[in-house]
């Protein structure tokens, strides 16, 4: 997301928004800043999916 780099000042909900799709990182906004995670491995898929069971 090079897009998050570029940015001036709080981030908006239109701002986040207008990001282009990126499935690798989950995006959140948080009090006008952009926190960005990796999305869950498959261990972590996998252990969550046997807790929904």
């Amino acid at each position: 997301m090079s897009v998050a780099h570029s940015h001036i000042g709080p981030w908006t909900l239109s701002d986040v928004l207008a990001l282009p799709e990126d499935h690798s990182q989950r995006v959140e906004l948080v009090g006008g800043q952009l926190m960005m995670s990796p999305a869950p491995g498959l261990p972590h898929q996998r252990a969550s999916h046997r807790q929904r069971q």
